[in-house]
């Protein structure tokens, strides 16, 4: 009976045409094994592989109706594996070509792809991309220098990473102040751009430090708003060379409406005129600008890296002029403070006084301005008076500095918080 049904099958075999074996699973190997369940066809050998239909690219083409799943071996052109996808062949990656990735496909593959000469990963269709998407808490990580560009150069031979356009730029991650600051062990040159700041940062090993650091003198941009503030060094201290002006403008209305701890940064303007607030900056109650603290030397409505100066560090402006004999006049320190426009000027005032000459003023730099404020009575005393508020006092008064056209040096006196007066911030060392 076996030499009957071997028989049979090898006259089978041996005629010409299609062949089918209606079976689980076909085995072929030397040791009579069966096929393993999981297997149609379960070839097994030591010494010898398989070897799969061989053809040139145009015989390959030439299939008529191939099957999903095909599978053949072309040996000219880009030699290689090359199977049918359904739609159409695609060569399998060997590490010395281009792996074509079909229009919209998607794979996985694990373990390495290595070969003698370059891999290239070209993404069909036209402006496809390519996505490395590592799981969980994995990484993508580039061994040798790497170069990001759309010529395909190599990367220049003293850098690690190459990153080359005459069109965009190098767009590094962006957060927070508080994203930044949660950033767990930063290492030292861990570089970021603070959305808060709108400014770089960079980890020095202890601290995030700005990537260009601030030199008083220039110009800085309130990332709040936008608005430029000129600064000017006096001494050791780094002044905002202008009164602050930030926030919504609220009407007071015959005093009735007082800015509140609302979340909302508000401001008066001089006559309830928007323009007066862009000459003479805005006018706080100190509650207001303290953002509803008590403690001396906060930041306040200041922008980030600048504080509300205290009464001390008022103090220690005013004697530091005074050491300096060429911002006095005749020992006095208005006319250096005071700016050199915007004041009431009187031709026949002493000359030490702020309004006599204004073009002798602003020794300093400083800039002081006239923008008046707000009581009972209503806006008052523009271009007359300067009033500027220090960080420190108590429940029922606090320290301000004020300046008078008619005055010789910047006085320092106490008023109850509710007034509105003009704010000068100062840099935090």
């Amino acid at each position: 009976m076996r030499t009957l049904l071997f028989s049979l099958l090898s006259t089978v075999a041996l005629l010409p045409g299609i062949h089918s074996f209606a079976q689980k699973g076909v085995a072929i190997n030397t040791t009579g094994a069966d096929a393993a369940s999981s297997a149609m066809l379960d070839v097994s050998s030591f010494i010898k592989g398989v070897l799969i239909p061989r053809m040139t690219a145009a015989q390959r083409t030439a299939i008529a109706s191939p099957a999903t799943g095909l599978l053949v071996y072309q040996d000219d052109g880009t030699a290689g594996f090359y199977y049918y996808d359904g739609a159409a062949w695609t060569r399998l990656a060997n590490g010395t070509g281009t792996v074509a990735v079909v229009n919209g496909g998607t794979g996985t593959i694990t373990g390495s792809i290595t070969g003698t000469t370059a891999l290239t990963f070209t993404a069909g269709g036209s402006n496809q991309n390519v996505t490395l998407a590592p799981s969980g808490t994995g990484s993508v990580s580039m061994k040798g220098s790497t170069s990001i560009n759309t010529a395909g150069d190599a990367p220049n031979g003293s850098a690690m990473l190459d990153v080359s356009s005459t069109s965009k730029g190098f767009l590094p991650p962006r957060m927070t102040s508080a994203q930044r600051n949660a950033i767990s062990s930063p290492v030292e040159g861990l570089t970021i751009y603070n959305t808060d700041e709108k400014a770089l940062n960079i980890y020095s090993g202890t601290s995030w430090e700005y990537a260009n650091p601030f030199v008083c003198g220039q110009p800085f941009s309130d990332p709040r708003d936008g608005k430029v503030y000129n600064t000017v060094l006096i001494g050791t201290q780094c002044w905002m060379k202008e009164n602050l002006n930030v926030g919504t403008m609220i009407d007071a209305q015959g005093y009735t409406v007082m800015q509140t701890d609302n979340g909302i940064l508000e401001k008066y303007c001089y006559n309830n005129n928007q323009v007066n607030c862009t000459t003479y900056g805005g006018l706080y109650t100190w509650n207001e600008m303290m953002q509803y603290s008590t403690t001396p030397g906060v930041q306040g409505i200041c922008p980030t890296g600048w504080h509300l100066p205290t009464d001390a560090e008022w103090t220690t402006l005013t004697t530091y002029l005074s050491s300096q004999p060429a911002f006095l006049c005749l020992g006095h320190n208005a006319k250096a403070l005071a700016a050199t426009t915007l004041w009431y000027e009187i031709s026949n005032l002493f000359d030490c006084k702020v309004g006599a000459d204004l073009t002798a003023n602003n020794a300093t730099g400083f800039t002081g301005l006239p923008g008046g404020s707000y009581d009972t009575y209503g806006y008052e005393r523009l271009t007359f008076d300067g009033y500027w508020w220090s960080s420190s006092g108590e429940s029922d008064f606090v320290w301000y500095r004020h300046i008078y056209f008619n005055s010789v040096d910047m006085e320092r006196l106490y008023t109850y918080p509710q007034h509105p007066y003009s704010v000068r911030c100062l840099k935090a060392y």
